[in-house]
């Protein structure tokens, strides 16, 4: 009885709602004819003799749609309503066009084609121009290759979209208020690219590869500074390249870098990250690989300041130091960190700074695996995943605490070093475990028993 009822309750709700629309429809056109205004209504470009219902999948097309007598008329969404303004003594006839489709208006050279997208799909693909260096959006929809060609998902409004020669061009070119997508291709850039702090902003790289002007050649390096909210990827299958680019996050309280599916090559710092920052990275990799050119302070990824919150997923990072910097906290996940001249991982003298290292991942460093002079270490996994390893080739595995006093948290793990773990502050193991330190070829390794 009760299932009845309330199927009955739906079957009434609804037929209510028809009819307060077909009612609300009566009353539009009563009013209008009282004002001497004729309407005449088009979906898409069959007429018809009603206004669409609202949230039936059309939507008001104020290009189209026209009045006579110099009439102007837009659409009132909140009220699903035409407005008619300036309306003469005259009787006035007023074309209301709506349409089931977004356009999708694509710039180039100051041609304009126009693509249409389904309101029901809310995607398109448009066809690539080779001969420009990226394609600019101004919302934020998504961007992708599809067989040669850029496929445009999650339309939400009539959007435009613009090729530019340069990355600095299209960047110079974003409004204060919106989302931005960049398709990019490979270019060499001269000036430095800047993300103003109140940018959002992603750019696909798309397989290709950015690089600093002449840079097989110089010394000079390129910069992306980013004082807003970036978000650099690759949507193909193969990384996108950020060749003796230095990418810089710089100091403002909600900026943000998201590295996925990127490589990144410097002979300095390869990406710095200042105060108040947010930092990810998603398999990618983060290479400083030229000791040569590249002083023993130099790191792939440099952490600077106490509020810098860091990343990193299934990436691989590699550099005299891997990770080095002063403070903030860090989470490794899944990675591989290299410190191929001193440390994976090093938290500067006089700094504070937590690590988090979990499942499947590794950290190796010549000198050692991890320093840090003050915070907590924590090593942990789960029943999924493969403990982590850290090492040190030639010194210890773990130095915590040689300035202030520290936390090692070790749930899970192998430490390897020619020396013991060396901790001036406080050991957590697991309840019912011990750590225990054993020497095998003046290799001394740490694990729980």
């Amino acid at each position: 009885m009760k299932k009845r009822f309330l199927i009955f309750l739906l079957i009434l709700c609804i037929s209510v709602c028809f009819i307060s629309l077909l009612q609300k429809e009566k009353e539009i056109k009563e009013y209008f004819e009282k004002e001497n205004v004729e309407l005449a209504i088009y979906l898409n470009d069959e007429e018809s003799s009603a206004i669409p219902l609202k949230d039936t999948g059309y939507i008001f097309d104020e290009e189209k749609s026209s009045c006579t007598n110099n009439a102007n008329v837009s659409w009132d969404n909140e009220s699903w309503s035409p407005v008619v303004e300036n309306m003469s003594e005259y009787k006035t006839r007023c074309t209301l066009v709506f349409r089931d489709y977004y356009r999708v208006s694509v710039v180039d050279d100051g041609n304009t084609q126009v693509y249409e997208s389904l309101l029901s799909e809310a995607s398109t693909s448009i066809i690539a121009n080779s001969d420009h260096t990226l394609l600019q959006c101004n919302q934020g929809v998504e961007l992708a290759n599809n067989n040669g060609n850029i496929f445009v998902k999650n339309i939400q409004n009539d959007i435009t979209c613009q090729y530019y020669d340069s990355t600095v061009d299209a960047v110079s070119e974003l409004d204060d208020s919106e989302n931005y997508f960049i398709y990019l291709k490979d270019e060499e850039v001269v000036n430095d690219i800047i993300i103003n702090e109140d940018k959002i902003l992603t750019m696909d790289l798309s397989g290709h590869s950015i690089n600093a002007e002449d840079a097989a050649n110089t010394e000079e390096t390129g910069v992306i500074q980013n004082y807003g909210k970036l978000n650099l990827l690759s949507s193909s299958d193969t990384c996108g390249t950020l060749h003796s680019i230095l990418a810089v996050v710089s100091s403002y309280e909600s900026s943000r870098l998201v590295f996925k599916n990127i490589e990144v090559s410097s002979s300095t710092h390869t990406v710095h990250i200042w105060d108040t920052t947010d930092f990810s990275a998603y398999e990618s990799r983060i290479l400083s690989i030229d000791p040569s050119t590249a002083s023993n302070s130099s790191s792939s990824l440099w952490l600077h300041g106490g509020n810098t919150t860091t990343k990193i997923f299934n990436s691989y990072i590699e550099g005299p130091y891997g990770i080095g910097g002063q403070g903030g906290k860090t989470l490794i996940d899944s990675s591989e960190i290299v410190g191929n001249s001193r440390t994976a991982l090093q938290v500067n003298r006089n700094f504070y700074g937590d690590a988090t290292i979990v499942g499947n991942s590794k950290l190796t460093g010549v000198l050692s695996g991890v320093h840090m002079y003050e915070g907590t270490l924590t090593l942990e996994s789960d029943e999924n995943s493969l403990a982590p390893v850290i090492k040190g080739t030639n010194n210890r595995g773990i130095s915590l605490g040689t300035v202030q006093e520290s936390v090692l948290n070790f749930y899970a793990g192998d430490i390897y070093g020619n020396s013991e773990i060396y901790v001036n502050g406080t050991i957590n193991v697991l309840t019912g475990k011990t750590l225990t330190t054993v020497r095998e070829n003046e290799i001394y390794h740490t694990y729980l028993k």
